[in-house]
């Protein structure tokens, strides 16, 4: 009878901590970027590098909004870039995902902007700081253009700003939007 008695009350401790833990979960931040993926570029379509991204609405538990790394591919001039992001927003572009650019059908997209300081290295201990503004375009309609992360950063030595546009590669690529 002790056995039995200990066997439920063990079944009743399990089955309560197992619906605390469910009701005490989030269901994790509503807009959100997370993702880790090849970057391709926009003009040769070979493999460039590696990106790196964790994006969040920012809240009094976590200031930050989130981050941004790139490793080069062997050969490309950049070999890795670190920024620290200050500003995110999410939102739906109903034109993002057009496949000739901003002209034609439309094809909405969900998007993350965001904007920094990030620091480029060619070799170590040499770092090339500058402003960053980035946009991370998830196409919802397959018809459209595939996934892509446009960049644009200061250039002193030439227009106040360049671009450049990525194709999303292998990996993972998850842009969280509700609409809030």
């Amino acid at each position: 009878m002790r056995r039995f008695v200990a066997l439920l009350s063990a079944g009743v401790l399990v089955a309560s901590l197992a619906a605390s833990s469910v009701s005490a979960a989030s269901a994790g931040p509503k807009n959100s970027l997370v993702a880790n993926f090849q970057a391709i570029d926009g003009q040769t379509q070979k493999v460039i590098g590696r990106v790196t991204v964790r994006l969040f609405e920012p809240s009094e538990q976590r200031l930050v909004p989130g981050s941004y790394d790139f490793y080069g591919a062997p050969g490309y001039p950049v070999r890795e870039s670190h920024a620290q992001l200050g500003m995110v927003r999410f939102g739906y572009d109903p034109t993002a995902g057009n496949p000739n650019g901003w002209a034609g059908p439309n094809f909405g997209a969900n998007v993350a902007y965001a904007e920094g300081v990030i620091c480029d290295y060619r070799e170590p201990n040499v770092p090339d700081c500058h402003p960053i503004y980035l946009w991370f375009v998830d196409v919802l309609d397959p018809a459209g253009r595939a996934d892509y992360l446009d960049t644009n950063t200061r250039n002193p030595g030439g227009d106040p700003w360049d671009g450049t546009s990525w194709a999303v590669g292998k990996g993972s690529f998850v842009l969280s939007y509700t609409g809030d």
